[in-house]
């Protein structure tokens, strides 16, 4: 019966293979550098998930709906053949059409080369290769999706930190603003600096007007000046007394100020430099992960060989041994 059916009903079926490999810039670097065993060891197990992970991805229903949108693979399988064994009827449900694919499209891994192996087969040399490169191409997409969620999931955390050091920034430039508003003061190390030069103004007029007096009372006590010169004596030495309180007060004095506005100055400054620390993590990130970034490397292209498979082929032969246990149609 097996050799019945091979020479009487087998459909020819044409083969399009391709082989490629699923790399990152980090692999590529330990490669090209005489980096440790550990990390060359660290990059083959990244190389060997990757593979796997693409593997399971391609005997997925994920990939046979993604190979259907860019390829119309079911209908380019729907030919009116009369071999039962690779014939795909126009009524086929879901999961049998997912396992005509699982069939028709053999995916390998070779765990030594890290690299994975596509046989696609049709009805026509053409179909064969289109089907080929439609593998290519949604394996390519899914490393895409790998390379976006490991680099949501790296930078997600970044991007946190940089939002709270911004918010943090903000709120302390906002506090020193309202401080400046409300003691309608910009700087006021800057007025203790003014107020200690306006102190030693004084002092010096002071210690001016007190040698005048000195030689007035030396020369004639009666002298009209003398009350003048005591006057202002009296008026600098209450001006002094002033500026110290408003300088070294207890209350709202330049002093206390200087101390409130300091610990605002100091958390702003603190704040934006740590908004920098974060952006620069945030950067470090960035380029980790694109220096970790997998893209698929063409080792063998599909292949558009005009000839048909020489029948009996190895798929017809392991269909037609079993064929008692196929239904009549996928």
């Amino acid at each position: 019966m097996p050799g019945l059916y091979v020479y009487l009903w087998a459909t020819p079926l044409y083969i399009s293979e391709t082989k490629f490999a699923v790399r990152s810039g980090e692999m590529a670097q330990g490669m090209g550098s005489a980096m440790t065993s550990v990390v060359s060891a660290g990059a083959g197990l990244v190389g060997l998930a990757d593979g796997f992970a693409v593997r399971d991805f391609l005997q997925s229903r994920s990939a046979l709906e993604a190979l259907e949108g860019k390829t119309g693979y079911i209908k380019r399988m729907q030919l009116d053949v009369d071999d039962p064994l690779v014939r795909l009827d126009g009524d086929a449900n879901r999961d049998k059409i997912f396992g005509y694919y699982s069939k028709m499209v053999k995916v390998q891994f070779n765990m030594l080369e890290q690299v994975v192996g596509v046989e696609a087969y049709a009805f026509t040399p053409e179909d064969a290769k289109v089907i080929a490169d439609g593998v290519l191409s949604v394996s390519d997409e899914f490393a895409d999706r790998l390379n976006e969620r490991a680099r949501d999931d790296a930078l997600k955390l970044s991007e946190e930190q940089v939002k709270r050091a911004e918010q943090r920034v903000a709120e302390a430039r906002r506090a020193v603003a309202e401080w400046r508003h409300k003691n309608v003061n910009i700087d006021p190390a800057n007025n203790a600096t003014m107020i200690n030069q306006i102190i030693g103004q004084l002092e010096s007029q002071l210690t001016e007007a007190k040698a005048q007096l000195l030689e007035l009372n030396s020369l004639n006590r009666n002298n009209p000046r003398r009350q003048v010169i005591e006057e202002r004596i009296s008026a600098l030495e209450v001006q002094i007394v002033d500026s110290r309180k408003r300088l070294a007060g207890v209350d709202d004095s330049v002093a206390a100020q200087i101390g409130d506005f300091e610990v605002l100055k100091s958390e702003q400054e603190f704040a934006e430099k740590n908004l920098i620390e974060t952006q620069r993590s945030m950067e470090e990130a960035r380029f980790n992960t694109l220096r970790q970034m997998r893209y698929v490397v063409m080792i063998a292209s599909p292949n558009h060989s005009g000839g048909r498979r020489d029948i009996p082929t190895p798929f017809h032969l392991s269909a037609a041994l079993s064929w008692p246990a196929w239904p009549v149609s996928f």
